[in-house]
This record gives structure tokens, sequence and C-alpha cells, in this order.
């Protein structure tokens, strides 16, 4: 006589839960943010310090010129650029901010002037995007400009 068992099979899964496939996208989402955050630091650091570059060769060339024609070189800062009487020598790039540093406000904004004997009277510059901030500064004696 035939017995009748009753068998329980268990059911094979055919995929992942809701909760495992979030549990997963969060993983992949946390681990991708902490590797690509650095990455984008960096390519900000570098298009700073490429602009930084630029300002310091323009704010030498006005020393240079000074001190080889032998007349004092004026350069004025307005609107995130520098411009002599000869038109305009740098402007900062677009996302980008270029102004002096902080000074008493009675004080107003001086133009840069580099005299043939070689020194210069001139603000620390900050050349700013977003959080980051690069100070140059112009050296009074040798009129060489440097990232403080």
């Amino acid at each position: 006589m035939p017995t009748c068992q009753t068998r329980y099979q268990a059911k094979s899964q055919n995929g992942y839960t809701l909760l495992e496939v979030v549990v997963c996208l969060t993983l992949v989402a946390l681990i991708s943010g902490l590797v690509l955050r650095p990455g984008v630091q960096a390519q900000h650091n570098a298009k700073l310090n490429k602009a930084a570059s630029r300002l310091i060769a323009a704010l030498e060339d006005q020393a240079r010129s000074a001190i080889s024609n032998g007349r004092i070189q004026t350069v004025n800062l307005s609107n995130g650029r520098l411009t002599t009487g000869a038109g305009n020598i740098y402007s900062a790039p677009e996302t980008f901010t270029l102004a002096p540093k902080k000074a008493p406000k009675s004080e107003q904004l001086k133009p840069i002037e580099f005299y043939p004997d070689g020194s210069v009277n001139a603000p620390t510059l900050v050349l700013s995007k977003g959080d980051l901030a690069l100070e140059i500064e112009v050296g009074a004696l040798s009129g060489r400009a440097y990232v403080k």
C-alpha cells in the first residue's frame, strides 16, 4: 500500500530581495564617493595652481618690464582682472575670484606698482575657487611673485 508522505520542498530563490539590492547600491555609492572625491579635489587644486602660475608670470613680467624700461609699471586690480595702461594682462578664470587679501575698510585699493630698481608696492592677492584659496605675494624688494 502506498504511503502518503508530505514533502515540503524549499522553493529556490530566483532573484534578490529589495533589501539586498538597496544595501548593495548603498555600499557602491559610499565606496565610489570615497574613491572619486580625492580625484575631484585634485582636479580643482590643479586648476587653481595653473591659474596661480599664470598670475605669477604676469606679475613677474611687469616687474621685468619696469626694470628694462626704467619706468614705474602700474597694475590695477578690478573685477578679477589685472590691467595696465596698455590693456589687460591677466584675467582670473570664470569660476575663480581674484582679490586683495582683506584690508581695513578705511584703506582704499591701491594699484600695484613695480619700480625700476626691482622693488614693488603690492598687496597680497588671494586667488580662490569655492573653499580652495591661494595667497600670492610679491616680494617687496625682489619683485618676485610666489604662492604664500
